[in-house]
């Protein structure tokens, strides 16, 4: 259940091994535009983890090869100061921000998150937290970090005194901090970052809500909150998710979102699943839409699973204009 393991005889030193990878074919009907077509691999992963000297002296180390490209995603080192109530992480990893975000790619009901993840600027960056083991879900979760501000992106940075050390880099040259904050609530043994009810079982919750506070260190007074509460509730096969985002900037409110979604298991092996997602940026005429519907195949939990999706994205041009597009994607998943 644990997958690959080596462990010393005296269990001080243990690296497990894990791979990931979907393939993927999309398809998408541009109203303004081409259309497109292709078979793709958007994740390829290789995750080491385990722990050293000591079982709280733990670590994260993950690649991607996904589209073509070596990134690093997560490494980071967690030290249990108090197991399971305090521990302090230092590294690259997702901030705690949006359960959606949180929760793993390859434990998702849909082939994608929904259009608010990308409208409101979670994922991955360098930083330090403190936390309580959130991901794990115990009863009352936290975590308060304070990371780089910039993400886990590289991009190229230009050397004009010696343009043959011009190279690609993650670390800002002027960092403008994000403080995140998350505070959760957890009831009845819920898996509240793994979507689908596949454990079955009774009525069991999570709620959440999370904070994101990019600190402005110039004098332009462009500081931005980003702010947000999500829930997750199962039972009996049946899954009900969804959040609803704010974000501010220069003190003022200039774009607002929320998702939902549900899905039925069958038989622990089929799930019918739809979505709704909203995002109104700040003005009239530029709203967006994303309406969803798919179906997974779990043979091996998500482990092993087949989705197909097909979603219409409505972006609006005017108040009374409005482009709408449609993609068709199904996507294989291999995990352990």
């Amino acid at each position: 259940k644990k997958g690959f393991f080596i462990k010393s005889a005296d269990e001080r030193f243990k690296m497990s091994l894990g791979q990931r990878v979907q393939m993927r074919f999309a398809h998408e009907e541009i109203e303004v535009g081409d259309n497109e077509n292709a078979f793709s691999i958007p994740r390829a992963r290789l995750a080491i983890k385990g722990h050293a000297f000591s079982k709280d002296l733990s670590y994260k180390f993950q690649m991607d090869l996904g589209k073509g490209n070596v990134t690093l995603k997560d490494f980071y080192v967690d030290h249990a100061l108090m197991p399971g109530q305090l521990h302090i992480r230092a590294g690259q990893w997702k901030r705690p921000f949006s359960r959606q975000q949180i929760t793993s790619s390859g434990k998702q009901e849909f082939v994608d998150r929904a259009i608010t993840d990308k409208a409101f600027g979670a994922g991955r960056d360098i930083g330090v937290a403190i936390h309580n083991k959130y991901e794990k879900s115990p009863g009352i979760e936290y975590a308060l970090g304070v990371f780089n501000g910039t993400g886990d992106k590289p991009w190229f940075k230009w050397n004009e005194d010696n343009p043959f050390k011009s190279k690609f880099n993650n670390v800002p040259d002027h960092v403008e901090p994000a403080v995140v904050a998350r505070l959760g609530y957890n009831y009845g043994g819920i898996k509240g970052y793994s979507e689908a009810d596949l454990e079955g079982g009774d009525f069991r919750f999570a709620l959440g809500a999370s904070g994101a506070f990019f600190l402005d260190t110039d004098d332009d007074d462009d500081s931005r909150r980003v702010a947000q509460c999500d829930f997750i509730m199962k039972s009996n096969g049946l899954s009900f998710s969804g959040a609803g985002y704010a974000n501010y900037t220069e003190g003022s409110m200039d774009q607002l979102g929320f998702h939902t979604q549900a899905g039925y298991v069958i038989k622990k092996k089929y799930q019918p699943v739809a979505r709704y997602a909203y995002v109104a940026p700040e003005g009239e005429g530029n709203d967006q839409h994303e309406l969803a519907v798919g179906l997974s195949t779990y043979f091996y939990g998500h482990n092993v699973k087949w989705q197909t999706e097909l979603a219409a994205l409505e972006n609006e041009v005017t108040a009374d204009e409005s482009t709408r597009d449609y993609r068709f994607q199904t996507q294989l998943q291999l995990a352990f």
